[in-house]
């Protein structure tokens, strides 16, 4: 496989990590990772022969570092980080239609799922309160610290 089809290759894998996130969301569904990961592994065909074990895990572990990608920058998007308000509701300048939430999955783990507004608790959703305040609160000192520095710049008494 020459190079320009590894990245065309890449690119189609790309599209259906972005596809399977844009079903997700358009559908209100929850968005658990290792779901995810096995849904796109499953449409690929791997090759015949003995090289299909290493292609099926080297498919895992590819795609399942595009949906972390892709989850990084939801998460990034819930923070305000993000330029994109692809999650914010109609109506609502930060209300979002998913939030990142810790769930344990079947297998024991915990991992970050993207919940529909609807499908979370209301235990979960006030977790996500907390959060949002203490995360706020750390925005308010940054902010107050950096204006006290601007004034003692000003005056010529930085701290070192």
């Amino acid at each position: 496989m020459t190079k320009q089809e590894q990245e065309q290759r890449f690119g189609q894998l790309h599209e259906m990590v972005s596809a399977g996130f844009e079903r997700a969301l358009a559908a209100k569904e929850d968005i658990e990772r290792t779901w995810l990961v096995h849904k796109i592994v499953s449409k690929l065909e791997p090759p015949k022969g003995g090289d299909a074990d290493v292609y099926r895990l080297t498919a895992y572990y590819t795609i399942g570092d595009l949906v972390s990608r892709k989850i990084r920058s939801l998460e990034k998007e819930e923070r305000g980080e993000a330029e994109s308000r692809q999650l914010a509701m109609p109506g609502y300048a930060r209300l979002q239609s998913h939030y990142a939430l810790r769930r344990t999955s079947e297998g024991g783990e915990e991992e970050t799922v993207f919940v529909h507004i609807d499908n979370a608790s209301d235990e979960e959703l006030s977790k996500k309160c907390d959060v949002l305040h203490s995360q706020s609160d750390g925005l308010l000192e940054h902010e107050r610290e950096l204006r006290d520095y601007i004034r003692a710049r000003r005056r010529g008494a930085r701290r070192a």
